[in-house]
């Protein structure tokens, strides 16, 4: 893919970015059902810096051969380097698919951000968005794809029980969960009643290696 197809890529994060932060932010809307059990608020900021906030990233690349490409229906099988095979249909927005041959490499780089975030509850509205954006390379530029998938979420903390090590949460459908915590040291400064945003961005990038390249190197 072209640098100019790359500047719209980022074009594109950032602007996932700035509305998943613009989301995020405390709505003016009366308090969630269960704020009846969630402890007041205080007036001092200084206690939401106290409030954790964990990211975590995870990378990883893979390759394949091209076995075959059936350019009517969009499918493209492939073999990778461990003899396993599979086959994937290839998305409208890769515009010049007939430039795939069979024996080209089909390379991938794959990355997951997850980011945790506590918040006081009040005046928060639980909530879950997704979205998809697919950027395909044009006739003319190197085969090439890009697939952004974001989730975000706003659970309740209904519970949080230190000696077990383990929180509640609740989602916008009243749906509860109990979750693990491995160090509750983090969560000295939370409290039942608080909201845990969590943002999982995966991203993967797509680019096929022609065979004539292979063979110059």
């Amino acid at each position: 893919m072209n640098t100019t197809r790359l500047v719209a890529v980022a074009t594109v994060i950032a602007v996932i970015s700035a509305c998943s932060e613009k989301a995020a932010e405390p709505a003016a809307q009366p308090p969630v059902a269960d704020t009846a059990t969630a402890a007041p608020v205080a007036n001092d900021t200084s206690a939401l810096a106290d409030k954790p906030m964990i990211s975590t990233t995870e990378q990883s690349y893979k390759s394949a051969t091209v076995t075959a490409l059936n350019t009517a229906t969009r499918e493209l099988s492939f073999k990778t380097d461990d003899g396993a095979v599979g086959t994937v249909k290839v998305s409208s927005a890769l515009e010049n698919l007939g430039d795939i041959k069979v024996g080209d490499i089909l390379a991938a780089q794959y990355e997951t951000v997850t980011t945790y975030e506590v918040r006081a509850g009040q005046g928060v509205r639980l909530d879950k968005v997704e979205s998809e954006v697919i950027v395909g390379s044009e006739d003319g530029e190197e085969p090439g794809l890009v697939k952004i998938d974001e989730m975000q979420a706003t659970l309740l903390i209904a519970a949080i029980d230190r000696e077990a090590g383990n929180i509640t949460l609740k989602n916008k459908d009243g749906e509860t969960e109990l979750e693990a915590v491995n160090d509750m040291s983090k969560l000295k400064h939370v409290k039942a009643g608080d909201v845990l945003i969590v943002t999982k961005t995966e991203t993967i990038v797509a680019d096929i290696v022609p065979q004539e390249a292979l063979s110059l190197q």
